[in-house]
């Protein structure tokens, strides 16, 4: 793949965290810090993502949702600006976000915006998702370019996350997707793709709580438990009771979909490479996409298919775990995105080069 080096933006980046750390007078037990990567993610599919799917006022569309935007969609593009050291389309993208999406008085973030509606931010629901996604990227542009607004507003919307977004049941923190309609007498429903593992552990340096930590925890034991009929697949969506048993979520279809597909990249991301915690996940998609296509959503009560497409987010997403699993180098295939491939698909891609360029560089190399 050539050279594509980014070990001295790396450093600085690495050099200021630590300044941050010091400014806040913060005495931290445990801090994860992301390897200095030894080689980026692709800059030209960069620059595709932001000519096809960013318009210029900085909304970001889903392009495979009738071009409606939204909180996750914000954030991923915020992560990958810092990423390609973009401060000017960071600032867009934040500045958007922070105008149209943020008219909640708890200060989360609205997580929809649908410009065919007479109020397009009708729905003013905020996702967890992302939420932890901007407020993750606030923090590292904080990072990478020495803005202490951008630190402010961090700190501000990962409070806002801790006081709005999390639930005790009997000492194990749980994630609301939302604020509301999830919390009930007898169930909580959760989404186990909501649990962004690798902003966690760099929320808890911005905003340090023991939350983030538990929130870890709680996560990591959810995936290792949530497995539903002959497939073993966690649902999208599931609620747990007050006794901590899971079932699956009446509100929703019982399928694995395009929310829980995430889970390996966030998993891996983290620094987690527990097998068996992946294997239903990998069992799936194994010997698939060799037709060009790949399991994309399955009825988890039953194991049926019920769509199968072509997708090179789950191209990247399992070459990622094939190289940190399995030491098979991630091909070049997943370097560059194809020319049909929707907003979703994209992201996932540059998100996973981004990954393994911060953890495992050697999958890049070649």
């Amino acid at each position: 793949m050539g050279e594509r080096h980014l070990r001295a933006g790396a450093v600085g980046y690495l050099q200021l965290r630590r300044g941050v750390i010091r400014a806040l007078g913060v005495v931290i037990a445990l801090v994860v810090l992301a390897p200095v990567p030894t080689q980026a993610a692709n800059p030209q599919a960069w620059e595709a993502f932001k000519r096809i799917f960013i318009l210029p006022e900085g909304r970001v569309l889903d392009t495979a949702n009738n071009n409606i935007s939204h909180s996750e969609g914000q954030g991923y593009a915020m992560l990958l600006a810092v990423t390609f050291d973009d401060p000017a389309t960071f600032a867009r993208v934040w500045a958007w976000t922070d105008r149209t999406l943020r008219v909640r008085d708890d200060g989360l973030i609205v997580w929809r915006y649908d410009d065919t509606l007479a109020d397009p931010t009708e729905d003013r629901n905020s996702a967890a998702d992302g939420d932890i996604l901007i407020a993750w990227a606030l923090a590292r542009g904080a990072w990478q370019w020495g803005n202490v607004e951008y630190l402010r507003e961090a700190r501000s919307l990962s409070q806002a996350i801790r006081r709005h977004l999390i639930r005790d049941l009997d000492g194990k923190l749980l994630l609301l997707p939302g604020p509301e309609g999830f919390a009930f007498p007898d169930r909580i429903v959760l989404n186990p793709s909501y649990w962004v593992f690798p902003a966690f552990q760099d929320l808890m340096v911005i905003d340090p709580s023991d939350v983030w930590l538990r929130l870890i925890d709680s996560g990591v034991a959810l995936l290792r438990q949530a497995r539903f009929g002959q497939t073993d697949l966690p649902p999208d969506w599931l609620a747990i009771t007050p006794d901590a048993s899971l079932r699956l979520a009446e509100e929703f279809p019982t399928t694995f979909g395009y929310n829980n597909i995430r889970i390996p990249l966030y998993y891996i991301w983290a620094g987690f490479r527990d097998r068996s915690t992946l294997q239903p996940i990998r069992s799936l998609w194994a010997g698939a996409g060799r037709d060009g296509t790949w399991p994309m959503v399955v009825d988890v009560s039953n194991g049926l298919v019920e769509e199968a497409s072509p997708f090179q987010g789950v191209d990247a997403i399992v070459a990622l775990m094939d190289c940190v699993l399995d030491g098979r180098q991630m091909p070049d295939s997943i370097w560059s995105p194809r020319r049909d491939e929707h907003y979703y698909s994209v992201g996932l891609l540059l998100l996973a080069q981004v990954a393994a360029a911060e953890r495992y560089p050697r999958c890049l190399a070649g």
